[in-house]
């Protein structure tokens, strides 16, 4: 320890102040480490669902395709064997390129290709796009948008954005049930952009209130895994993602038996439309 800039010796209190500085430095800096012990282990788990849940899939999803391959090299598929198998095949072949689409999106940069755009008229090409799945189960889908809301956005990406979102809630959703989904202007609060919020809202199972924070997060997922129900446990991370490349925010409110609301909103424009391509990830 060095001298006092003004020559004169420490006093007690000199010293019992710089003995507390030492101790509050400790405790930052046992923090700091604790903390970056604790990104490592969340990464470190990351690894490990995410390798558990693609080997699981993966496994699942490739065994009819090596029973096929292996009656086709043995000369032992016989034709109602293979219109049992084929169809199976086919279906799972499929599922893994869907699976391994998704997976990319969270390791490539994407660069949102924003443009203006009408997003009552992209809500309701993805409302057709659910449409079959919605007859299947028998529900009814009602829109409330008002028109011509400009916006300026990748039209591509929140068209993906609300069809998984909605494909999420039929999946939820009870036969003969009702989806909502809404497009509201917010109360402006900046001068020079709007605010927009999608809510889309079904009379579903609900979610688990453990279930919740961890809901975003890729790879987890409550839903039987590998199969044409999309349990990939992608679809909801993915929405999250490119929410937060246009700069919104996503938020779940859910309650057991009472049904989930998801609410989206969206900048009307880029305050920095020229921003760097972003890496999706799980952050």
């Amino acid at each position: 320890m060095g001298e006092k800039t003004s020559d004169e010796p420490y006093t007690p209190h000199d010293l019992h102040l710089l003995s507390l500085l030492v101790k509050n430095l400790s405790l930052i800096i046992n923090q700091i480490r604790l903390k970056k012990q604790v990104l490592v282990a969340e990464e470190l788990e990351l690894i490990g669902r995410m390798s558990r849940g693609m080997a699981h899939d993966l496994n699942n999803l490739l065994t009819p395709v090596s029973t096929l391959l292996q009656l086709l090299r043995d000369n032992l598929l016989d034709p109602s064997k293979s219109e049992e198998l084929l169809p199976v095949t086919l279906r799972n072949v499929s599922t893994m390129q869907s699976y391994i689409r998704e997976a990319l999106f969270f390791s490539q940069n994407h660069t949102p290709r924003l443009e203006p755009g009408r997003l009552d008229q992209v809500i309701q090409k993805a409302v057709a796009t659910a449409e079959p799945a919605l007859k299947r189960k028998e529900m009814d889908l009602v829109v409330s948008a008002p028109g011509d809301v400009i916006v300026e956005m990748d039209s591509v990406l929140i068209q993906r954005l609300v069809a998984n979102l909605l494909s999420n809630a039929i999946d939820a959703s009870p036969p003969q049930s009702t989806i909502r989904v809404e497009l509201q202007r917010l109360a402006r609060t900046e001068a020079h952009r709007d605010w927009l919020r999608i809510k889309i809202m079904d009379e579903g199972e609900g979610i688990k209130r453990e279930h919740l924070k961890r809901i975003l997060k890729p790879y987890f997922t409550t839903k039987d895994r590998g199969d044409e129900t999309r349990g990939f446990g992608l679809g909801l991370a993915i929405c999250r993602q490119i929410v937060h490349l246009h700069g919104g925010n996503l938020n779940i409110a859910s309650e057991e038996r009472k049904g989930t609301t998801v609410q989206v909103d969206l900048p009307s424009r880029q305050i920095n439309r020229h921003a760097p391509a972003v890496a999706l990830s799980h952050s």
